[in-house]
C-alpha cells in the first residue's frame, strides 16, 4: 500500500488492487477493447469486443460475465460493456470531455485519473457530493489545474445513496 495516499483514499485503493489482481492479459484486452470503444461513443456487442481483442466469443463471454461481477465492467440489460476503466455510456454526476469526446466517469476520482494514465488534456465537470456546488477541473497533459474548483469539494467522498463516492481526501 502507498503510504503517502490520502488516509480517506486507501481502502479505495486496497480495494482496487483486490479487484484487478487476477486479471490476465486477455482479460485487459478486453476492457480496453471496450474503453476505446466508449471513448468513440460506440456500444460493442460481446462479440464485436471479442473480435476487437483478439478473442474467441465463447471466451469473451465468461469474461465479461466474471469481470462485471469484479466491477470492472458495466454491462447493459443486453450484455454489451457500457462502462469500463471508470468511463461509461451511463449518465453519472461526472461528466469528462477527453479528446473531443464527451463521456461519464463512476466516481470524479476516475475524471481525474483517466486523463493522468493516458497523459491527455481533458474538463472534468462534477458536483461537490456534500452541497451540490457545480466542480470544473480543466485537466492538461494529464495533470489538473484547479483554478477556481476547491479541490476539498473535488475529492469529497460524502456522497450518499443516490451519489456516487468520488474518493479523497
Amino acid at each position: 500500500m502507498d503510504d503517502t495516499a490520502p488516509a480517506r483514499i486507501r481502502p479505495l485503493i486496497a480495494g482496487w488492487r483486490e479487484r484487478t489482481r487476477a486479471l490476465d492479459t486477455a482479460d485487459v484486452r478486453l476492457r480496453r477493447a471496450a474503453a476505446r470503444a466508449i471513448l468513440r461513443a460506440e456500444v460493442l456487442e460481446p462479440a464485436d469486443l471479442a473480435l476487437s481483442a483478439g478473442l474467441d466469443r465463447t471466451d469473451a463471454v465468461a469474461r465479461l460475465a466474471r469481470l462485471e461481477a469484479r466491477g470492472l465492467v458495466d454491462r447493459d440489460a443486453s450484455g454489451r460493456v457500457v462502462g469500463a476503466y471508470g468511463i461509461t455510456h451511463r449518465v453519472t454526476w461526472h461528466r469528462l470531455t477527453l479528446r473531443g469526446a464527451a463521456v461519464h466517469t463512476w466516481c470524479a476520482l476516475d475524471g481525474l485519473a483517466v486523463p493522468a494514465a493516458l497523459g491527455a488534456d481533458a474538463r472534468l465537470e462534477t458536483a461537490c457530493g456534500a452541497c451540490g456546488a457545480a466542480q470544473v477541473v480543466d485537466i492538461a497533459s494529464g495533470r489538473p489545474a484547479v483554478g477556481d474548483a476547491d479541490p476539498r469539494r473535488v475529492w469529497l467522498a460524502q456522497g450518499g445513496a443516490d451519489r456516487p463516492v468520488a474518493g479523497g481526501t
